[in-house]
């Protein structure tokens, strides 16, 4: 016998664990404070797992006068995923009115009376009645002192740069230069610092600020190996690269970041504007910007630029002074 079909269903999800003296631990729902972000920093004073989700009723969207109250049984479970333990769950009651039409629903799961296991991927999952699926992301929580180093010092910046999506080969630059593209990618590379055979490799952000100081954050998965061939390494060099949206009537300076549990790890800047700078951003210029702001930005990337042109000074090839008007 089939289930009624549910007329909730779950729009998003998200989630972020909390300790006692943290911000969740006193605001709520306070749906501001969660990210995309599915891997976390856990410590002896995490005591629960917020979780937030968005709901939709989809007798609002048939017709936002209706009457009749939208309800389901809806249950938040975290499973470890080696041998399919529940660890902590909590189920509810949810209704909605019937010109709702988006509900947010924030739950705290407990983790004060389990142990939680670092390294380790679990699941979180919301399970709504009527739903053939069950559906949710794996999660992992990592411990700074088990790898007796600040998040900040997990990965070692090597070098870092930009290509236009439709270059062919290792074509990563410093800057692109007078481009017209809606995206670009952004590559960095990386020295692990973390020990090999990790169940799980801690997923790092790569966040990029147009001109006008608007920030879009990309989640990404480290590879071990060389940026753009692919080549595989030993373990110890690895790569990530995203490709990040840009808007090809908005020139000036872009700011990329790369970011390990929250943390700036590394940045860089480039322009569309100008000529293009060859070469890829080192180690000693990848120091990431505190408070950024576009004026700060353009700043930096002057002062290295004017760094280039002292350092090289018989190649004038390889990199222009850029100048946005």
């Amino acid at each position: 016998m089939s289930k009624k079909s549910s007329i909730i269903y779950l729009a998003d999800l998200k989630a972020r664990p909390f300790g006692n003296s943290d911000k969740l631990a006193h605001q709520f729902p306070a749906a501001g404070l969660f990210d995309r972000r599915h891997h976390f920093l856990y410590n002896s004073n995490i005591r629960e797992l917020a979780v937030y989700a968005t709901f939709i009723n989809k007798l609002s969207l048939r017709s936002a006068s209706s009457r009749r109250r939208a309800r389901a049984s809806v249950c938040f479970s975290l499973i470890k995923v080696d041998d399919g333990v529940i660890v902590s769950e909590r189920g509810f009651d949810m209704s909605m009115a019937g010109g709702e039409a988006v509900c947010g629903l924030r739950v705290d799961l407990p983790l004060e009376h389990i142990t939680v296991e670092t390294s380790c991927p679990y699941r979180l999952m919301v399970e709504i009645d009527g739903v053939e699926q069950s559906v949710g992301f794996e999660l992992c929580f990592f411990s700074a002192s088990e790898f007796g180093l600040p998040p900040t010092r997990w990965f070692y910046p090597l070098s870092g740069g930009v290509m236009a999506p439709e270059f062919q080969g290792d074509r990563l630059v410093r800057s692109l230069g007078d481009f017209d593209g809606d995206s670009a990618v952004i590559c960095f590379r990386l020295e692990n610092k973390l020990p090999r055979g990790l169940k799980v490799m801690p997923e790092l952000e790569v966040s990029l600020t147009n001109p006008l100081g608007r920030t879009e954050t990309n989640l990404v998965e480290v590879f071990f190996g060389e940026p753009v061939s692919g080549m595989s390494s030993d373990g110890s060099v690895c790569s990530v690269m995203t490709r990040m949206e840009m808007f090809p009537g908005l020139k000036g300076y872009y700011y990329a970041e790369l970011r390990c549990m929250g943390y700036p790890i590394a940045a860089f800047l480039f322009s569309n504007a100008g000529g293009m700078v060859g070469g890829q951003w080192t180690k000693k210029e990848l120091t990431p910007i505190i408070a950024y702001s576009p004026e700060a930005g353009e700043r930096r990337f002057l002062h290295l630029l004017e760094k280039l042109a002292r350092r090289r000074p018989s190649d004038p090839k390889s990199h222009r002074l850029l100048r946005i008007a």
